[in-house]
């Protein structure tokens, strides 16, 4: 699983949302075409945006399920 903070600034305002995907892209190419999805849907849903970043975040191991 693989969690993003996705980063919206508009004019006077800064938006965060943390999405969970379920797949984790493993190759370079997934990983950009992943943050490319989620910049366009960011682009298309705040049309007045300034700047958009995406953030990998990592998890900790005690975070992690227990086997």
């Amino acid at each position: 699983m693989r969690i993003l903070r996705l980063e919206v600034f508009e004019k006077d305002n800064k938006l965060v949302y943390i999405r969970e995907k379920p797949v984790f892209a493993k190759t370079q190419k997934g990983i950009k075409a992943t943050n490319t999805r989620l910049v366009n849907w960011a682009q298309k849903n705040f049309p007045e945006w300034t700047e958009v970043t995406v953030q990998p975040i990592e998890r900790k191991s005690r975070d992690l399920p227990s086997r």
